[in-house]
């Protein structure tokens, strides 16, 4: 019928697929493959093809169509009936190609990802860029300007002393250290 030995049916050997409609052998399937492989009714490539997919675990559909339409006269068994257990042999697409620059952003991008998650993991240890904060600043600020007002009163203190005709603040609105 459509069979006559077409070459790329027989590819499904260990590993390969044929191409188009391939299902999985089912016990139907294989029943129809063992009576095509002792039957005289049928051509000699399909009775080949019988007896090299009886045991394989898929079979190509071309082959179980072409098979039952030449044993139907005296096989008797309806083709629905003979496909009934079986499924598609389903094959998963190729992975697509990624071009040149899409590869080197994800890899940039990862490379990215790894370094936060590193710093992510090392935050406790290490001393951060952002973290040059001296602990107790304020405390040296508050002691360092007590430190250098303190002077500033001596000096005007020392300045009173030695000058008298120069105070300042004699409207009464700067004291000397002395007078607070």
């Amino acid at each position: 019928m459509g069979f006559e030995g077409n070459s790329r049916l027989f590819a499904l050997e260990s590993g390969s697929t044929a191409t188009g409609l391939v299902l999985h052998s089912c016990p139907n399937i294989k029943s129809l493959l063992s009576n095509a492989a002792s039957s005289e009714k049928i051509s000699v490539d399909l009775r080949d093809a019988a007896l090299l997919y009886l045991d394989a675990p898929s079979v190509p559909y071309p082959i179980i169509r072409d098979t039952w339409a030449q044993l139907t006269p005296g096989y008797g068994v309806p083709f629905h009936q003979v496909l009934a257990g079986s499924s598609f042999v389903l094959e998963s697409p190729k992975p697509r190609e990624k071009s040149k620059e899409l590869v080197d952003r994800l890899a940039k991008l990862q490379d990215l990802a790894d370094k936060n998650a590193y710093k992510e993991l090392v935050k406790d240890v290490t001393k951060s860029a952002d973290d040059d904060r001296e602990y107790f600043s304020s405390y040296k600020n508050s002691l360092g300007f007590a430190c250098s007002g303190r002077g500033i009163w001596s000096y005007r203190r020392d300045v009173r002393r030695d000058y008298p005709f120069y105070h300042p603040g004699t409207d009464g609105g700067e004291k000397t250290a002395t007078e607070s």
